[in-house]
């Protein structure tokens, strides 16, 4: 595995995954609690995290001629995943603490809302 270069490749990839379900979020935020607690978003963001650090694990092994060991590809798309997290966690820190408090009380009441429409059309 390259070293040099290492960091700013996790970096940039976990940037760009970052900030991709940065503009989600507030994508959903804008459009209203009906969209942020909806299921099909949660599995656009699924598939987005597993689609970004399948390409980065590709892309870093073209770098480094074709080949890749398990245990590099591990390592390179965890830190990946790690980076994107970070920059995910203090955005929603931000958001769900600065710019609107009342958001998880909120979200909370529209998931159980959401549980209970659902139970009630399986008849449990």
């Amino acid at each position: 595995m390259q070293k040099e270069g290492f960091w700013n490749y996790v970096m940039k990839y976990g940037l760009i995954l970052g900030l991709s379900q940065i503009m989600i979020t507030l994508f959903a935020y804008i459009l209203g609690i009906e969209y942020m607690t909806s299921y099909w978003l949660s599995g656009i963001v699924l598939i987005l995290i597993i689609s970004v650090i399948i390409y980065s694990g590709i892309q870093w092994r073209k770098m480094n001629d074709g080949y890749l060991s398990f245990g590099d590809a591990f390592f390179t798309m965890f830190f990946v995943y790690a980076a994107s997290g970070i920059i995910t966690l203090l955005f929603n820190f931000v958001l769900y603490n600065v710019i609107n408090p009342e958001l998880p009380v909120a979200m909370q009441e529209a998931i159980i809302d959401k549980t209970m429409e659902s139970m009630e059309k399986w008849n449990a």
